[in-house]
């Protein structure tokens, strides 16, 4: 999710929503055994060394704070019953990064098999933006119950910050692009500046997409997005920005539906034909029409 921010505080207000609320909502379970477990090391994290024991879960939060351009200072802590106190002075005192993850350690207790990941930052080169996104296992969105989750917090955030983009997708590399900016180009995308662009032309498009208020209105607003029958929901958020879900069920977001998604935003997508030669090499599927949006 992209969105805009006043001031390094209002940041930290809202890193801290999204990432520990990550924790509390989204893993609640392993939360509580992470912060359970006595047999953890606690404090500043170690380097090179074992997180635990064979096959325990584990967490850490972090913060960055910048130092002149684009240094930067990254902390760290184990996440244990301290870590949320931590984290709430250190939003409240000019952090413009902050960081969540919970795994499974492997049989020599290094971590191994991802269990969440949420993190919030600043643009370095676009102060007055910031970004948020949270990695998890796609399983959780098979789950009736845990897709609802997940849902309710996306939705929850997003109409408290006028998002300018948003989605649930698959994660396309470490570039931070969306599945049709990894594709269509050249020019090829970067994604800081697609973020400061995302109020002109909508990033991308998958089983869930916000649009800024501003390409809704170019739409032709809610109602003329419900008319497409593209979407399963379509609702304006209270910040700002629509709210558009495919499907009410993961797993029936496919081929036909995805082209009808397409149709739908087409007007404001980013323009290019999506290489799909390159998709074809990828480990992960992109859920794309692989034709120029200006076609449509």
């Amino acid at each position: 999710m992209d969105f805009r921010i006043a001031s390094t505080q209002e940041f930290g207000r809202l890193a801290e929503d999204w990432v520990m609320g990550a924790a509390d909502t989204l893993a609640p379970d392993p939360l509580a055994r992470v912060i359970a477990d006595s047999r953890l090391p606690r404090g500043p994290l170690t380097s090179g060394a074992p997180c635990g024991p064979a096959f325990a879960e584990w967490g850490f939060v972090s913060r960055v704070r910048r130092i002149g351009g684009a240094r930067e200072r990254r902390t760290a802590r184990v996440l244990d019953a301290m870590s949320a106190g931590w984290v709430a002075k250190s939003v409240y005192d000019g952090a413009e990064g902050l960081a969540m993850a919970m795994y499974a350690l492997d049989s020599e207790g290094y971590p191994d098999e991802l269990l969440i990941r949420a993190e919030a930052e600043m643009l370095p080169d676009s102060p007055s933006w910031a970004r948020a996104w949270i990695e998890g296992p796609e399983a959780v969105l098979f789950d009736p119950a845990s897709r609802t989750r997940w849902l309710r917090f996306m939705h929850g955030f997003a109409a408290g910050v006028d998002p300018s983009f948003g989605q649930i997708s698959y994660a396309y590399g470490d570039e931070d692009t969306t599945a049709l900016e990894t594709l269509a180009g050249p020019p090829w995308t970067i994604a800081s500046e697609a973020i400061s662009a995302s109020r002109d032309v909508l990033r991308g498009y998958d089983w869930l997409t916000i649009c800024p208020a501003e390409l809704t209105e170019r739409l032709g607003g809610a109602a003329a997005l419900r008319a497409t029958n593209a979407f399963a929901q379509v609702e304006p958020l209270r910040g700002g920005g629509t709210w558009l879900l495919a499907t009410e069920n993961y797993e029936d977001y496919r081929a036909e539906r995805v082209e009808a998604v397409w149709r739908a935003l087409a007007p404001v997508l980013v323009k290019g034909t999506p290489r799909q030669e390159v998709s074809a090499k990828s480990e992960v599927p992109f859920r794309l029409v692989f034709r120029d949006a200006a076609e449509a």
